[in-house]
């Protein structure tokens, strides 16, 4: 497969990418990430940048500059982040987006979550939300806004969730008295400080909108350890919350417009709702209003 590289650019980008993985000890995820190919052509240099190594818990960001070295480095790409309940179908939705070699795909740092040396923080998270939800959101916070902060060899980021949906499972934690009062206030100050003085630019939210039954057999189907304690009830707070936030537009204020999209369908109904959506994603001719609400049926 190597052999159909078209260019010394994207081997080189390829042989940074075995480099840098090698040193990590993190060959194997080599053939999920690099070999992926565009039109004929495997551009790896974005993708590799995209999977954000870690090393030790935290995002490399060195391998990631130098990944971005070997091309053009866009420091304020335009920024799509795509956010809904659990199980709504956000990682599905980013898949479609790797036959374009003009986005970078940034997931969420789950596997940041799941081990902070040794330690899964989100499993203690649902196990026990008292005691472990201000260390979670305190963590979230911070590997949110790195990502939000990181420049990519891409003009278009798309992210899964932002730091701007940490404020709605803040606010769930806040009105189940799962933290106290002075660990929110601790947290809303370092988000808004966030806010106001890092780069964290967004300009389009896509909003996967679905019931909470929907979600609950969804995640009873993928079966994720963590996630064996949580509650119907639990999907329905954050529900409600999303709602108030993203479609009734009376919750916080909108840092970008919205586009609505129906995430109850299967993945073969939503794959033309993508088909019909994608032009308006990935182009900067969207309108800036914050209060615009796009649905696509």
């Amino acid at each position: 497969m190597l052999n159909n590289y078209k260019s010394k650019g994207t081997m080189r980008g390829y042989n940074w990418g075995i480099l840098i993985l090698k040193s990590m000890g993190r060959q194997s995820v080599v053939t999920s990430v690099v070999l992926r190919s565009l039109a004929g052509i495997y551009v790896c240099a974005a993708h590799v940048t995209s999977m954000l190594v870690t090393y030790r818990g935290r995002i490399c960001r060195s391998c990631i500059e130098k990944m971005a070295s070997l091309q053009k480095l866009y420091k304020n790409p335009f920024t799509i982040c795509i956010e809904g309940n659990i199980g709504s179908g956000k990682t599905t939705f980013l898949q479609q987006f790797h036959k374009f070699n003009n986005a970078t795909i940034l997931p969420e740092p789950m596997h940041l979550w799941r081990n902070i040396e040794g330690v899964n923080l989100l499993d203690l998270l649902y196990k026990e939300p008292k005691r472990y939800s201000f260390l979670f959101q305190s963590y979230a916070q911070v590997t949110r806004l790195e990502l939000h902060t990181t420049s990519t060899p891409t003009p278009y980021k798309i992210m899964e969730r932002s730091i701007f949906s940490t404020k709605c499972f803040l606010e769930n934690m806040k009105r189940t008295n799962k933290i106290f009062n002075v660990e929110a206030t601790i947290l809303e100050k370092w988000y808004d400080w966030s806010i106001e003085n890092a780069n964290i630019k967004t300009d389009l939210i896509v909003y996967l909108r679905t019931t909470p039954e929907i979600v609950y057999q969804r995640m009873q189907a993928r079966a994720r350890k963590e996630e064996e304690s949580v509650p119907l009830e639990y999907l329905r707070q954050i529900h409600e919350i999303h709602e108030d936030w993203l479609y009734r537009q009376t919750l916080f204020s909108l840092p970008a417009p919205v586009m609505v999209i129906d995430g109850n369908k299967s993945l073969e109904e939503m794959v033309p709702q993508f088909e019909k959506c994608k032009d308006w994603i990935l182009k900067k001719e969207i309108d800036s209003v914050p209060d615009t609400r796009i649905v696509i049926q």
